[in-house]
Order: structure tokens, then sequence, then C-alpha cells
């Protein structure tokens, strides 16, 4: 997968953040991993959009069968 852009809306100006308004995503993220062989529930798909450090990302991925890159 590569990106053409990104955009930073870091005070939620452009999209609003609240855990209400990402919800498409975190579901998209679930499709998306059982495409790719994994199985993910919308919790794990929550803590990849705030996981801080890589080693959180690497035990999600770990948990799904997903790798690390699969998950971005």
């Amino acid at each position: 997968m590569s990106y053409d852009h990104v955009i930073f809306d870091n005070d939620g100006v452009l999209l609003d953040s609240t855990t209400e308004a990402l919800e498409w995503m975190e579901r998209f993220r679930v499709e998306e991993a059982k495409r790719l062989g994994g199985q993910m529930t919308l919790e794990q798909s929550r803590k990849v959009f705030k996981a801080n450090t890589a080693q959180e990302i690497r035990k999600i991925a770990e948990e799904t069968g997903l790798t690390v890159s699969q998950l971005r």
C-alpha cells in the first residue's frame, strides 16, 4: 500500500476525531484484516489507532496473525 498524500489534523478541524466519528475506520481495519487472513476485533482495531510504541503494534500484530506492515 502506498500513499500519495498525508494530512495531519491535530486539532480535529478537518476530521472529527472522536471515537464515534472514526468508527468507520475501525470497521474497515477489521474487514481488511479478514481479507489479509488475520482476525481482528474492534477493540484491537482501536488499539492500533491509539498505539504509542512499536512494541504495542508488534503485540497487536502477533494477536491478530498479521504483520506489522499489514497493520498500517
